[in-house]
């Protein structure tokens, strides 16, 4: 890559540009030309840039029959084709393997094609995954934080250094060999993560059953307990976006939350920190409803549910249309009202329409038991001692896999700059050097492309007719 240990290239590598490395680059067609009417139940793929951001080619259930097909057959992919996001997670790679299905890329996909006569396909792909690499091909968008991939011209000048073909062949093989063991201890952090997460669901079905305080007798609740539907006993309650709410000064004090500040850092049990901000004026002149510090508030539209995110307001708050809140009382607690909303998965209780919703009606009619508050008060003290301790246990488990992640870019770092095959390269020499190095290769199928391009560029004489 770009980043050496030292000034001097290893023995047999060459500099070039990534577009000497590289057959063609293709975007994706305008959105125009694929829209949902074009879409029939089986024919031919379109590949999408979830395809690429999960490694799965397989992904997706979007096709066209075979005249679209033939119609957009500029954009067609074949097996050992690379297709790159260019929207959502960008700068993913996926290579297509040979049981892949015929089809096209849509228009938030980059396909690539390499010239196998200089580089690997493996080779390409690792090289493609690593930091470094992404470094060069991701830019911040003008005006924003966000990253965007560098376009195609751009990305054709990209500066990187290849070896000869059995160092690559070489290099590959290294890699899937430090690999595999890192990746056996990453699987297992992952089952251990998904564990805890077990645990977690047990004791809150445990805490709202009354058996972490020893409360259930026969099998059954104490008499002091009583279950009611949670729209009889609580204020459910929905938030507003009125017109002119992103026309204010942002210099009050009285917090306006989105969806979004739940993703805040600090705000991952209470809301704390607003990107939106009112004065006092401003709520009684957009006539914004305000609710009480202790109301749990949850996404009640669109992909949001999904993330099955809860908090609690930490002060009197707005929020707008996108969030539900249940609001605490002198009968139940907030707290207590928190954890039981932990155990909901709000994706099981949505009404099911293509854009996620969750109205009034699927909330109040859920059982929740209500024991007095000192009780209350003991089930959540037993709750928040387990899980804090699995709070620890996944801060290290998370800790561990960013080690590793880490480790994996360091493999990566090290094959590219010929450090994981420095005594392979001792060994052997003739492999990679002379006619063989990276450097005369590339030398001579450059020449080969300049001579073609320049036969193609030959006027055509024309045939003489037959009188």
């Amino acid at each position: 890559m770009v980043e050496q240990l030292s000034n001097e290239l290893p023995l047999g590598w060459a500099k070039a540009e990534f577009q000497d490395i590289v057959d063609s680059f293709k975007r994706g067609p305008f959105g125009s030309a694929i829209k949902k009417g074009f879409f029939v139940s089986d024919g031919f793929k379109v590949y999408e840039q979830k395809n690429a951001i999960y490694d799965d080619p397989f992904r997706g259930e979007y096709y066209i029959d075979k005249a679209k097909y033939d119609e957009l057959a500029a954009f067609k992919i074949k097996p050992r084709d690379f297709i790159v996001s260019c929207s959502g997670t960008i700068g993913r790679i996926l290579m297509l393997p040979d049981n892949s299905k015929p089809g096209i890329i849509n228009q938030a996909l980059l396909r690539i094609r390499i010239d196998e006569r200089l580089i690997s396909h493996k080779f390409f792909l690792y090289l493609f995954r690593s930091e470094m690499f992404q470094k060069l091909i991701l830019v911040e968008t003008r005006g924003s934080a966000m990253k965007n991939i560098t376009g195609v011209k751009d990305l054709k000048l990209i500066s990187i250094t290849i070896p000869a073909l059995p160092e690559q062949h070489r290099i590959v093989a290294k890699i899937e060999e430090l690999f595999s063991e890192l990746d056996n201890g990453i699987e297992n952090l992952k089952k251990a993560r998904e564990q805890l997460k077990t645990y977690r669901q047990a004791v809150l079905k445990y805490a709202f059953e009354g058996k972490l305080t020893n409360q259930v007798y026969n099998g059954n609740l104490p008499e002091n307990w009583r279950i009611q539907k949670l729209g009889e006993c609580l204020d459910i309650v929905s938030g507003n976006t009125p017109k002119g709410i992103n026309d204010i000064q942002n210099s009050g004090k009285i917090p306006f939350y989105k969806v979004g500040d739940m993703n805040t850092p600090g705000n991952e049990m209470y809301m704390k920190e607003a990107n939106l901000n009112l004065t006092q004026d401003e709520v009684n002149s957009l006539k914004i409803k305000i609710f009480p510090k202790g109301t749990v508030i949850f996404p009640k539209r669109g992909g949001a549910i999904l993330t099955n995110k809860k908090r609690i307001l930490n002060s009197f708050s707005g929020f707008d249309l996108n969030l539900m809140g249940a609001i605490p009382n002198e009968n139940i607690g907030s707290l207590y009202l928190y954890y039981w909303f932990q155990k909901l998965n709000l994706s099981n209780i949505y009404d099911g329409s293509n854009v996620p919703q969750i109205n009034r009606k699927n909330i109040a009619p859920l059982d929740i038991p209500i024991p007095p508050i000192i009780d209350q008060r003991k089930i959540v003290s037993e709750i928040e001692s387990r899980l804090s301790i699995c709070d620890k246990l996944e801060q290290t488990i998370e800790d561990s896999l960013n080690k590793a992640e880490a480790l994996r870019q360091s493999i990566l770092k090290k094959a590219f700059s010929g450090e994981l095959t420095k005594d392979w390269r001792e060994k052997h020499p003739e492999l990679i050097s002379g006619k063989n190095s990276a450097e005369k290769l590339l030398e001579r199928i450059k020449a080969e492309k300049t001579l073609s391009a320049a036969d193609r560029k030959k006027p055509q004489s024309k045939k003489t007719k037959k009188k």
